[in-house]
């Protein structure tokens, strides 16, 4: 008998380059706020820690 396994991943950083819409969630004041940004070329993005 098999068990099934959980597996959460969370991305701390990311870092290419392409073109079209980044989004990103984040908790403020216990809701979740999305924000977009355009993105043209190089584009990276750190986790706050």
């Amino acid at each position: 008998m098999y068990k099934k396994l959980h597996i959460t991943i969370y991305v701390s950083d990311i870092k290419g380059t392409f073109e079209g819409i980044a989004v990103y969630k984040q908790m403020v004041n216990r809701g979740v706020v999305k924000e977009s940004h355009i993105v043209n070329g190089t584009f990276q993005y750190n986790v706050p820690q």
